[in-house]
């Protein structure tokens, strides 16, 4: 629809619309004014309220005044792909790995052996983790915007922004008694 200048048209319509009270008077509608004329009043409303998607939708799927599924497109000039791909195709279904991680860290480590037989060991993350991918989702999964998958990127729930680990060992001196035994 962004790319096809439907939307720019249609924000043009609904502004006629709401002054003339015709979305085809007034601003010009340019190569898609045989599509808008087309429209039946009884779809003014979603004008109106500004669901592009719906009419969209409403105008590749109607049977109306053609008696064929997507007709309306065809009578006012436009190509059968003017809103979908492959418009045989109610609804498809893609499925992949679509998802995307970004993982950045600073990670510090200490080692330290004493002599008197312990050993320190520690390291320290500070790490951030960004992803499009939300657990338990569905094949199903809507993005909010198809173009531009990274929108739903947000701070993965598998962050652990601070981590801490620590670990030591004692050598107790029992190991010489043992030997001596």
């Amino acid at each position: 629809m962004r790319k096809n200048g439907f939307l720019d048209v249609f924000k043009i319509a609904q502004g006629n619309l709401a002054q003339n009270g015709s979305p085809i008077k007034g601003a010009s509608l340019g190569s898609l004014t045989p599509l808008f004329a087309l429209i039946p009043s009884s779809q003014n409303t979603l004008i109106a309220q500004g669901q592009a998607a719906a009419l969209a939708n409403f105008l590749d799927t109607t049977p109306l005044t053609t008696g064929t599924r997507g007709g309306l497109i065809k009578l006012a000039g436009l190509p059968a792909t003017f809103f979908r791909f492959n418009p045989q195709v109610l609804n498809l279904n893609v499925i992949g790995n679509n998802s995307h991680s970004t993982y950045d860290a600073l990670k510090l480590n200490v080692t330290r052996r004493f002599t008197a037989g312990l050993f320190l060991q520690g390291n320290y993350t500070l790490a951030k983790d960004f992803t499009n991918y939300v657990p338990n989702q569905s094949v199903q999964w809507a993005y909010r915007d198809n173009a531009n998958p990274h929108l739903d990127k947000a701070l993965s729930p598998y962050n652990a922004l601070h981590t801490v680990i620590a670990n030591w060992l004692y050598e107790l001196p029992l190991s010489a008694r043992v030997k001596g035994s």
